[in-house]
Formats: structure tokens, C-alpha cells, sequence
């Protein structure tokens, strides 16, 4: 669980992602590391493994400062035991891993934007076309996350502004007074600023027309910039939950 917990956050708010499940495992040791130890070292406290084969994937992987591991660290210190944030980092894990949507502020700003701008509606649905399936189900597994988030299957419009008052009363967030700033779908047609209750009413209109009737046709509701949105809400409520903004 922690270490399921660990990859989720990672790849969330740090941007290591892995692309398949089947990339990753998790290794028995047979004592506590110390902190000093090198990759061989590392390799050979497991139980079961090619110690060089070992010892060179670990040197091949993604490097983790000693900063961003105490992040992690405390941030997985403060969801573990509460479970709906548990699954909700992981749902949200399992989105980006079916379309990447991660980015960071300076890309976004200087890079992404201004190459999004460019782009020709007709460019747009040819990447749809493109990435149909993976554009669903990444949205879809995100929504999951909202639900799981607000500990509520099958939500109900009317229900959301219920549902932000209590996670704000239970976690000291303000979702019910504050404002939500778009970054993908304002290149769509959307709002820059909007409320969190407008956000989730919007996600939910979508998820309902993909989930349930499809989104076979043009004009095609559901585009990268609706997925990239729905990620970038969930990872903006995740990081007010937990504190991390």
C-alpha cells in the first residue's frame, strides 16, 4: 500500500510516470537499508534477484532528490489509513499513465500554451481520432477520482455543493467559496475562472455523454483538452487536501 501509494505521488506531483504496470515491481529486502547505502548495496540486501542485473536498474532508474523524497514522504504520511485518498491518487495515477497530461508551470507557460494556440481545430480531431480510446478511459479513471475524492459513486449535480462542504469541514479546505482557474479548456472554448461546483458539473456532463452515449462524432465533446483539464482539477484538489500547493 505504501509503496503504491509512493509511485501514485510521484507520478502525480513529481512526474515520474510508468507507462505499463507490468514496468514495475516491488523487491523484498531482507533488512532495513541504511540511508548511506549505494545501488549495489541496495541489490544485494534483496531477497530473489540477479544481483548485477539488479544493481544496474537501479542505477538506470529515475533519479529522486533527497527534497522531493521527504516531500513524498510526508506527503504519504498523510494519506495513508484514508483510504478514499488512497485510491483517489491512484486513480488519478492510472490517467496519466493512459494519457500524460503532466506538466509543469514553466512548460506550460513557455512551450505547451503557445504550441496549443497554434493548433487548427481540424489538428485536434485528427488527434482525437488518433487518441480516442486512450482520451475516454484516462477521463473517465480521473472523474473516478473526483468521486472517490468526495466519497460519492454515481454523483449526483446537486449533490456536489453538499459534498465540497463537507470535505472543506473535514480536511480545511475552501472549495466552496473559491475559484477554480482553467488551463486546458479555456484553448476549447471554457472559462478561465469558474467555480469548483461549475468544474465538477461540467466533468460530470462529460463523463455521462462518454460513459454512457459515447463520443463517436464530430463535433467531438471530449478532446485533450478536456482530459488534460480533469487532471489538472483533481491534481489542484489533491494538492489543497494534502497541503502541498
Amino acid at each position: 500500500m505504501i509503496a503504491n501509494a509512493f509511485k501514485s505521488l510521484a507520478t502525480i506531483f513529481l512526474g515520474y510516470a510508468l507507462d505499463k504496470k507490468d514496468n514495475w515491481f516491488l523487491l523484498e529486502l531482507k533488512h532495513k537499508p541504511r540511508p548511506q547505502l549505494t545501488p549495489d548495496g541496495i541489490a544485494s540486501i534483496v531477497k530473489y534477484c540477479e544481483y548485477k542485473h539488479l544493481a544496474y536498474e537501479i542505477q538506470s532508474g529515475s533519479y529522486i532528490s533527497h527534497s522531493q523524497l521527504k516531500w513524498l514522504c510526508d506527503a504519504i504520511s498523510e494519506i495513508i489509513g484514508i483510504t478514499n485518498l488512497l485510491d483517489t491518487v491512484m486513480h488519478l495515477e492510472n490517467s496519466y499513465c493512459l494519457y500524460w497530461g503532466f506538466m509543469v508551470g514553466s512548460y506550460y507557460e513557455y512551450h505547451y500554451r503557445r504550441e496549443r494556440e497554434s493548433v487548427r481545430p481540424y489538428e485536434m480531431e485528427k488527434r482525437y481520432l488518433e487518441n480516442r480510446i486512450e482520451y475516454d478511459l484516462a477521463f473517465l479513471s480521473a472523474f473516478r477520482g473526483i468521486e472517490t475524492l468526495l466519497e460519492k459513486s454515481n454523483i449526483n449535480k446537486f449533490e456536489i455543493p453538499k459534498h465540497l462542504k463537507r470535505i472543506d469541514a473535514k480536511y480545511g479546505t475552501n472549495f466552496t467559496d473559491n475559484k477554480y482557474t482553467s488551463f486546458h479548456e479555456v484553448f476549447s472554448g471554457g472559462n478561465r475562472k469558474r467555480t469548483y461546483v461549475d468544474a465538477i458539473e461540467n466533468f460530470l456532463k462529460l463523463r455521462n455523454a462518454v460513459a454512457a452515449h459515447g463520443n463517436l462524432k464530430p463535433p467531438f465533446i471530449l478532446m485533450e483538452d478536456q482530459v488534460m483539464e480533469i487532471q489538472h482539477f483533481l491534481r489542484n484538489m489533491l494538492s489543497q487536501v494534502l497541503n502541498k500547493e
